[in-house]
C-alpha cells in the first residue's frame, strides 16, 4: 500500500489527535464520556488546510485509532465519540466554508461552534443510552464545560496559527510526503478468538434482561482482562458510571417502594433498571478492553494505516515539550517538525522502532 502525500498528512494529524488524547485521558472528568477537546485541535487546525473530505477522513481516523488504543471500540464510549466528533467536524466545516470569503471567522468562533455541536450530540446520546429524560440535570455542566474548553482551544489555535512554522508549511509544497510500500495489517488468531467471544458476550448482555447475566459477563471479562495481561481495569470510572446511571434512574420511580432517603424514593423497578443499564455499559467497556489489546490488528489497508499512525504517535511521544509560557508553542513546533522529518525519512511508513534499530 502506497502512502500518498494527502494520506500522509491525514495520518500524521491523526497521530497528533492520539497524542493529545493521551494527555486528555490523564485529566480527571466528572463523567466518563466528557472530553476537554484537546484531541480535536488538529482537526480544528486542518479545516483551513485540508479538503473537506480529508477533514472528515481525519475525524474518522481519530475516532477509530483513539478507540482501538483506548480499548473502547465495542463500548458505549465509542458511540459518544463518533457522534460528538462528527457533529463537531460538520459544524466547523459548514461555518468555515460559509464565512471564509468574508474573513470574519477565527478559530475561536470555529471552536465554539464545534464545541456546541459536540455537546448537543453527546447530550442526545446520553438521553438515549444513559440517563433518559434526566439528562437535563447534566446538560448545564456539559454545555458550560464545553463552551469554556471550546473558547480556550480556539484562543490557542489562533496563537498557534500565528507562531507555528510547521503549520505555515503544512499542506504546501514544503511537505515531501511519503511513498514507500506499507505491509498490510493481519489480525492474529488470538485476536480473532477474543473477537468471537466478545460478539457472544455482547449479544448476551444486550438481549438479556437478567441482572445476573449482565453482571456475570462483566465479572468474567474483568477476570479475563487481568488474566491475559491487559492490566486491572480502572475501578473508579466504572464505579462513577454505575452510581451515576443508577441514581438518575431512581429519579423516575416505578414499582414497589423499597425505602425513602429524604426526598428520594427508591423503588424496585427503577433500581433494577438502573443496575441493568449500568451493568450493560460496564460489561461493554470490559469486553472492549479485552478484545482491543496490542495483538489486535485490522486487516488490509485499514490495518496498515493504523500501524502507520501508531508509528507517528510513537515519534511524537518520544521527545519532551517545554511548558514554559514563552517557549510552549515553539517547543510543540520543534517536536512536530522533528517527528515529520523522521517519518519522511523512515522506511516502511515511519516504523520508528525499526529505523532506530538500523
Amino acid at each position: 500500500m502506497t502512502v500518498k502525500q494527502d494520506t500522509f498528512r491525514i495520518c500524521f494529524l491523526a497521530a497528533c489527535c492520539l497524542f493529545l488524547s493521551t494527555v486528555e485521558y490523564a485529566v480527571p472528568k466528572p463523567l466518563p464520556f466528557m472530553r476537554l477537546g484537546l484531541a480535536n485541535l488538529p482537526i480544528l487546525l486542518s479545516v483551513k488546510k485540508l479538503k473537506k473530505k480529508d477533514v472528515l477522513a481525519l475525524t474518522a481516523c481519530k475516532v477509530l485509532v483513539q478507540s482501538l488504543v483506548g480499548g473502547t471500540l465495542l463500548s458505549y464510549i465509542f458511540v459518544f465519540s463518533v457522534a460528538g466528533s462528527f457533529a463537531s467536524c460538520t459544524a466547523t466545516l459548514l461555518l468555515y466554508h460559509a464565512l471564509r470569503k468574508s474573513g470574519s471567522i477565527s478559530f475561536i468562533g470555529l471552536s465554539l461552534a464545534g464545541a456546541l455541536a459536540n455537546n448537543a450530540a453527546q447530550l442526545a446520546c446520553a438521553r438515549l443510552i444513559l440517563f433518559g429524560g434526566n439528562t437535563r440535570y447534566i446538560a448545564p455542566l456539559l454545555l458550560g464545560s464545553g463552551l469554556l474548553s471550546g473558547l480556550l482551544l480556539g484562543i490557542f489555535a489562533n496563537l498557534f496559527e500565528r507562531q507555528s512554522l510547521w503549520y505555515a508549511a503544512f499542506g504546501s509544497g514544503a511537505w515531501q510526503g511519503f511513498a514507500e510500500e506499507l505491509p498490510a495489517g493481519r489480525p492474529s488468531l488470538r485476536g480473532m478468538v477474543l473477537a468471537a467471544l466478545a460478539v457472544l458476550a455482547l449479544v448476551a448482555v444486550l438481549c438479556s434482561r437478567r441482572l445476573a447475566v449482565v453482571w456475570g459477563v462483566a465479572l468474567l471479562f474483568f477476570v479475563l482482562s487481568c488474566a491475559i495481561g491487559r492490566g486491572r481495569p480502572r475501578i473508579l470510572p466504572a464505579l462513577i458510571v454505575v452510581l451515576g446511571v443508577t441514581f438518575f434512574s431512581l429519579l423516575t420511580p416505578s414499582g414497589k417502594v423499597l425505602l425513602r432517603i429524604g426526598p428520594l424514593v427508591v423503588t424496585q423497578g427503577a433500581l433494577e433498571a438502573g443496575l441493568h443499564r449500568s451493568g450493560v455499559l460496564t460489561a461493554m467497556v470490559l469486553v472492549s478492553r479485552v478484545v482491543m489489546g496490542r495483538d489486535f490488528r485490522l486487516p488490509g489497508r485499514s490495518g496498515a494505516l493504523a500501524a502507520y499512525i501508531l508509528s507517528a504517535f510513537a515519534l511524537l511521544s518520544a521527545g519532551r515539550i517545554s511548558f514554559r509560557p514563552g517557549d510552549f508553542i515553539a517547543s510543540i513546533d520543534r517536536r512536530l517538525q522533528e517527528a515529520q522529518r523522521q517519518l519522511e525519512q523512515a522506511p516502511h511508513g515511519g516504523d520508528s522502532r525499526r529505523h532506530e534499530a538500523e
